[in-house]
Formats: C-alpha cells, sequence, structure tokens
C-alpha cells in the first residue's frame, strides 16, 4: 500500500493590500509523479474542506486555499492540511496564525521540508 506524506513548514508572510489571505505551498507539496488526487483543509476545527490539487507546468502539485470567505476574528487561530489520494490520506500537517488589525492581509505559506 502506497501512503501519502504532506511534511511542511509554515512560514507566514505579510502580503501587498491587494492579495487576499491564503494558505497554500511555498513552490510545490509533492513532486511531480506524485498521484494527489486532492487536499483537505481545516480551521480552527471547523469541518474539513476539499481544496483541489494545482498542477504546475513542471508536474510539481500543490494548492491554494482563500480564507477571505471565513471572515476571521483578530486574534489567533488554528489549523490543518493533508494530502489525499485513492489510498488514503497523509497525517495532518498543523498550524497556527494569527490575525490582527494590522497584518489583516496575510497569508500562510506552507513550505516543503
Amino acid at each position: 500500500m502506497r501512503k501519502l506524506m504532506l511534511g511542511l513548514i509554515l512560514i507566514l508572510l505579510a502580503v501587498p493590500a491587494w492579495s487576499a489571505p491564503s494558505v497554500n505551498c511555498e513552490g510545490f507539496c509533492y513532486p511531480a509523479g506524485t498521484q494527489v488526487d486532492g487536499f483537505k483543509i481545516k480551521i480552527n476545527n471547523g469541518a474539513w474542506v476539499d481544496v483541489a490539487p494545482i498542477v504546475q507546468a513542471d508536474g510539481n502539485i500543490n494548492f491554494l486555499y482563500d480564507l477571505a470567505p471565513l471572515n476571521l476574528a483578530n486574534g489567533d487561530h488554528t489549523g490543518e492540511v493533508k494530502g489525499v489520494n485513492m489510498w488514503g490520506e497523509s497525517p495532518t500537517a498543523p498550524f497556527t496564525f494569527k490575525r490582527s488589525a494590522l497584518a489583516a492581509l496575510t497569508s500562510i505559506r506552507l513550505v516543503k521540508r
């Protein structure tokens, strides 16, 4: 049985005012040739949400999840993300972030370790 592994390091980045807050992989989550059918993410112990994979021109696979529709309050927040394929799900990769009035437009970039 093939297993899916998701190893991520989180970096909180300030982004320009025209950019929406989001969670994404830096570069790629999975290298070309990896069989990833999608991702699941949840914020603040909410329900798991399916996120479609983005296959880049070089075949590497990542994702982008828009946080704006959640209308998150200022303060600390938690999240988890995992990869999914026909054999199951990867272990979850937990992360935390803080939303504040001074950094309201902030994205979370997940970086492969």
